[in-house]
């Protein structure tokens, strides 16, 4: 097969791999001429061009440890599972520190990732009260403020997010300023965690 160039049919200087006997034979190391297995793709190293075959189902392409090449690897994602409490029980404290809210916890799951807490219930107090997230591994978070005017229900809601999973234990805690601090729940409504673990 000739070889044209600059709108003639003279043959241009070029080489052919010796490791390569014929045209569409396989690809060996650094060879110039060569076949394709299916889904396979070319790249350079820099010096002559080398073939990566087709990966796994799902594989996603990555830079190699090294940094300088293409490789096939898992690809990464995010998982999302989400969980629910709820509680129809009236609870009520006097304590000063804080306490456990019933039924009101979650356990995430092993492993690196987060964990959205939020809390939707009914609050009263008659004296003022707070509420907080309190987390296994990350320790307790900043307290909230339920303001209401006393003895009036007041929807409240809390959302706080942990810095891991870790199978740590999130709890919902409660307590009073003074007075009872009470969360209300009835047959028609109950006050509820929603969890959403992001791993």
């Amino acid at each position: 097969m000739g070889f044209g160039g600059g709108g003639s049919n003279v043959t241009l200087p070029h080489t052919h791999d010796s490791n390569v006997v014929q045209d569409g034979g396989s690809l060996a190391a650094n060879a110039t001429q060569f076949g394709l297995s299916a889904g396979s793709i070319l790249y350079s190293d820099g010096s002559n061009i080398q073939e990566l075959a087709v990966g796994s189902a799902a594989d996603a392409l990555v830079v190699n440890g090294a940094g300088t090449a293409p490789s096939w690897a898992s690809a990464g994602g995010v998982t999302l599972t989400r969980a629910q409490a709820t509680t129809a029980s009236f609870q009520s404290t006097t304590s000063t520190g804080f306490v456990d809210v019933t039924s009101l916890t979650h356990t995430a799951q092993a492993g690196t990732g987060n964990c959205i807490c939020a809390y939707n219930g009914e609050c009263e107090h008659t004296a003022g009260m707070y509420l907080r997230w309190s987390f296994g591994t990350d320790g307790d978070m900043p307290e909230y403020l339920v303001y209401s005017v006393t003895n009036q229900l007041i929807q409240a809601n809390l959302t706080n997010i942990t810095s891991t999973l870790s199978s740590q234990v999130c709890k919902l805690q409660f307590r009073a300023e003074s007075g009872t601090a009470k969360l209300q729940s009835d047959s028609l409504y109950n006050g509820t965690c929603d969890f959403l673990e992001i791993s």
